[in-house]
């Protein structure tokens, strides 16, 4: 199968096969070590999602507060602070407005 391949692909194999060496086939280390890489980014998807949710809908709260609802926030910090805090960060921002300290 090698032989058939472009100098640049072949050589990229190569170096593939070689990174990959530390851990022969079948070697129970592998299974587990390949085991622990799945779980690793199945949990890193599933924090990031909801980070990401969290990020989206405190940017479109805060526009709708800001240019719908005509609440006068100030722009950069509170986009920054609905950008991290989401929802609640907004629900602060508005306590804040509403007690004169924004």
């Amino acid at each position: 199968m090698d032989a058939n391949l472009p100098y640049e692909a072949s050589y990229a194999l190569q170096t593939l096969k070689e990174a990959a060496g530390f851990l022969p086939p079948g070697d129970l280390g592998t299974l587990f070590l390949g085991a622990i890489l799945v779980l690793v980014a199945l949990v890193v998807v599933f924090i990031l999602k909801r980070v990401l949710e969290n990020l989206v809908v405190g940017v479109v709260g805060f526009l709708i507060l800001k240019y719908l609802l005509g609440v006068n926030i100030p722009l950069i910090p509170g986009l920054i602070i609905s950008l991290l805090f989401g929802l609640g960060g907004l629900g602060v921002l508005l306590i804040l407005h509403f007690f004169g300290i924004l």
